[in-house]
């Protein structure tokens, strides 16, 4: 008789009686896995001698453990990456409403960056909601060496997130330059 597996009921038999037994008929029990055993994959080859068979699952481990340590070793981002790619993610895909520059400050005293702020507070408005946010602008002096902190700026947010935001970014400024 058979089961909806492809097995035989006698597998299970012979499971249930090498249990009783504690190995007695464990030669038994084998002969009849390998008799009355299909496999429950019919396109997989069920062929194999068992050297073939320890030795497919030798090599699948092999591969497994070299894929896991690839994913390991990749190279991870760095956070000033991160940062650029969400600055860049912003200018691609982030609205525009107006703010106003709170404060700014330079992040190493010990390093002049040419009059250059090193970090931005502002503030902005959406649906009612007023955000403050800071950026750091250090690796931008660029646009932001003679900005003007009298007028209002441009900020750029993330509509699902608008605490996301910023106020320049390498391809874009939202700041008012002098003259």
């Amino acid at each position: 008789m058979k089961t909806g597996w492809g097995g035989t009921i006698a597998f299970r038999g012979c499971i249930r009686g090498a249990i009783e037994r504690q190995g007695l008929g464990g030669s038994l029990c084998l002969g009849l896995l390998y008799a009355g055993f299909r496999s429950p994959l019919p396109h997989f080859p069920s062929n194999l001698s068992l050297e073939q068979q320890v030795t497919a699952a030798a090599v699948g481990v092999v591969v497994l453990g070299g894929v896991l340590w690839l994913v390991l070793r990749r190279k991870r981002p760095t956070p000033e990456e991160i940062e650029r790619a969400r600055r860049e993610w912003l200018v691609r895909v982030g609205r525009i409403t107006d703010g106003s520059l709170l404060d700014s400050g330079v992040v190493d005293e010990s390093v002049p960056e040419n009059g250059a702020p090193g970090w931005l507070v502002f503030t902005y408005q959406i649906a009612g909601v007023v955000y403050e946010a800071s950026q750091d602008v250090s690796t931008l002096p660029e646009k932001v060496k003679d900005m003007r902190f009298d007028l209002p700026v441009q900020v750029r947010y993330d509509y699902q997130n608008p605490a996301n935001s910023i106020v320049v970014a390498e391809e874009w400024s939202g700041v008012r330059l002098r003259g």
